[in-house]
């Protein structure tokens, strides 16, 4: 039989992919759709060299690789080598190997050529009269596929199905090489086309030479060789997913919560790969390997979801880890399951890998004696680099705040009328110390409370103590929530429409933020102390910017009310009108009457009121001045003082009627036992500087 003479990977060498249009529109390998944080560190137990961890991976397992050796391979078939140029021909210059393959396997008859060339009894063709021209192309295929089944005995399941080549999905790409490939190695092993395909150029070298390889090949070369390690560890993931799948081992929800987008990720990284060997076989002075990461950007999101994942990943993986261990498979798939600490080395790698990248790319601009032009291109590269790893983190962060606004819903034992919908988006949350702006700053005035910061208010909150006298009686449902983690009680709120400052403090060991924020009838303030500078940062940055916000809505406004410096309701409630109180007693009309005794330490002077539950603000506060003047010179409008009460050893300003309500509620619960036993009791306030 006449051969072909063999195809020099200069075929593909001399084509780039710096082109978007290039890779969207003349290949198969577009950037896949878009989709609806640091490395471990290191430590651990020293795993053996020949562990699939640490195995590199193999340069002819790439699909790139594969198919440039197949290529190789089917010219030699006879007649194939003119259907190879005629589509070489057609094909744009962006073109890869791989590509190029698929394209030509699409249109069915090479197929069935590969085929015929074992010179069948029956000949596969495909009945132009019968057969629409519509519908050729995947008919000559599935006559291809039916004769592999038949006629070569091949096990229907290690044969591709129709939707493998004419779909999208380079896994179902990679089982239709697999079949070709085997219907050659038939061709070979009966002499009809050559098994000596020629060493054949290579998109890089494995082998010693004696030429002293530059720093640059060397950085160039740890990229290439590591992102195939990388896809063929995703392969492998994906394989270990399929069993776990086929045999059952967990449920579905488990699997997908797990694996969730993986096959995505790795059609998509199979894709990158074949572009960063393409880059690769290029003369060095025409490679641009920080507009291949340009180009990709956006096609990266792909990760987002992945990665956001990780905790649910990992804690779903350990809870069903004895279930996997038993999976099964062969001894890599084995190897993975070995321990936990395996398993979540192979999830944690599209993070890995991920974050190794910018790194990459600032080695090789930084030592890699490259030219001005194409520093600056690499420096692009590490700013889109360094973007999507930014883009990763935020989607994390977004995941964590989804999941503290879901646990902030259920342990909070009682909002006090508010809503949780009307707070916005959760910005930050965190557990820190807090001093009391007007404490003194003495260490019996610093306490430790949950602070989250939502786009309209900032809430702090404290988790309920079981062994404090007045909790001992509430049953484990009231103290602690489903996951018996304790409740929580609203401790102090601002409306992030009243701050008008936020002042930070760095020093060594200390990192303090002030906030200020309008009260009544002054301005309040209060500190947060956090550990490290960079938490610091990040919280002043996002309260003055909620302030600005507010700020400047206030500004810009001209048809809206402005809120007076007590008006802390939302929109949405001013809309609605008057909010029911969530403490009046459903089947009782009827004003319920409550004694307040009033402590003022500066004049010296003490007093009882009788007042009822639902009193307003400005009414209470009215008749403890007209008391407080009949005897001494202070008032609570002067603003000398402030009306306060006492939560846990803690003073909370009073400075609504919401704040009068929080009081009279918090009294009660300090009070439980007495009034379960029938015992009235006294409220007590403070007029306090």
């Amino acid at each position: 039989m006449p051969n072909s003479n063999h195809a020099s990977f200069s075929t593909y060498s001399s084509r780039t992919s710096d082109s978007s249009q290039g890779t969207s529109t003349s290949t198969l390998f577009p950037p896949p759709p878009l989709p609806t944080s640091a490395p471990p560190a290191n430590g651990g137990p020293i795993e053996a060299a020949n562990n699939v961890l640490n195995k590199r991976g193999d340069k002819e397992a790439s699909l790139f690789m594969i198919c440039l050796t197949l290529s190789r391979r089917l010219r030699t078939v006879p007649g194939f080598a003119d259907i190879m140029r005629e589509e070489e021909e057609a094909a744009d210059e962006d073109t890869d190997p791989v590509t190029l393959l698929w394209r030509t396997f699409r249109k069915g008859y090479p197929l069935m050529t590969i085929y015929n060339a074992l010179d069948p009894d029956v000949r596969l063709e495909v009945d132009k009269n019968k057969v629409s021209e519509k519908k050729r192309e995947q008919a000559a295929t599935y006559k291809f596929l039916s004769a592999c089944i038949n006629s070569l005995k091949f096990p229907s399941d290690e044969c591709f199905v129709i939707s493998d080549l004419y779909g999208d999905d380079t896994t179902g790409f990679v089982k239709v090489v697999r079949v070709v490939n085997r219907v050659l190695d038939i061709l070979t092993k009966e002499g009809i086309i050559s098994g000596d395909m020629g060493a054949g150029d290579g998109a890089d070298s494995d082998t010693t030479t004696t030429t002293k390889r530059t720093q640059r090949q060397h950085i160039i070369d740890e990229l290439v060789k590591t992102e195939r390690t990388y896809v063929q560890h995703l392969e492998l993931l994906q394989e270990f997913k399929k069993l776990v799948e086929e045999r059952g081992i967990v449920t579905g929800d488990a699997v997908h919560s797990i694996f969730l987008n993986l096959n995505a990720l790795l059609d998509f990284q199979r894709r990158f790969l074949i572009r960063v060997e393409q880059t690769n076989a290029q003369p060095e002075s025409e490679q641009n390997w920080g507009r291949l990461f340009v180009l990709y950007k956006e096609a990266f999101k792909v990760y987002e979801p992945y990665i956001a994942n990780q905790k649910k990943c990992e804690e779903t993986a350990m809870a069903e880890f004895e279930k996997l261990k038993e999976t099964g498979g062969t001894a890599e798939l084995r190897q993975m399951v070995e321990s936990p600490t395996h398993l979540t080395s192979f999830l944690l790698k599209p993070f890995q890998r991920l974050a190794k990248y910018p790194l990459l790319l600032k080695e090789l601009r930084d030592k890699g004696d490259l030219d001005e032009e194409r520093r600056d291109d690499i420096s692009t590269g590490i700013e889109a680099a360094s973007a999507v790893l930014k883009r990763t983190n935020e989607a994390v962060d977004l995941e964590d705040r989804k999941e503290a606004l879901e646990e902030l819903k259920s342990r909070v034992e009682d909002w006090k009328g508010h809503r949780i919908e009307g707070f916005g988006d959760l910005l930050l949350y965190g557990t820190f110390t807090v001093l009391k702006g007007d404490g003194g700053g003495g260490k019996d005035q610093e306490r430790e409370y949950k602070i989250f910061l939502f786009e309209m208010i900032l809430l702090c909150c404290k988790e309920l103590n079981p062994n404090k006298q007045k909790n001992k009686l509430m049953s484990n449902k009231q103290l602690y929530d489903k996951r018996g983690k304790p409740k929580l009680q609203l401790k102090g709120r601002i409306f992030m429409q009243n701050v008008t400052d936020a002042i930070s403090t760095a020093k060594p060991g200390s990192y303090t933020c002030q906030i200020f924020w309008k009260g009544d009838p002054g301005i309040e303030n209060f500190v947060i102390r956090f550990t490290t500078e960079e938490t610091l940062k990040k919280w002043v940055h996002q309260v003055d910017q909620q302030r600005r916000q507010f700020k400047d809505t206030q500004r810009s406004s001209s048809t809206t009310k402005h809120s007076t410096t007590s008006a802390t309701e939302f929109t949405y409630i001013r809309d609605q009108g008057p909010i029911e109180n969530p403490y009046a007693e459903n089947d009782e009309d009827d004003e319920i009457d409550l004694k307040v005794k009033v402590h003022c330490p500066s004049a010296g002077s003490t007093m009882t009121l009788v007042v009822s539950t639902n009193i307003s603000f400005q009414s209470l506060k009215d008749r403890i001045d007209a008391k407080l003047q009949r005897s001494t010179n202070v008032s609570l409008s002067s603003g000398q003082v402030k009306l306060k009460y006492l939560d846990d050893e803690d003073y909370v300003s009073i400075q609504s009627d919401e704040d009068v309500q929080m009081a009279f509620e918090t009294w009660k619960e300090q009070q439980r036992d007495q009034l379960l036993s029938g015992q009235l009791g006294e409220i007590e306030l403070f007029c306090q500087k």
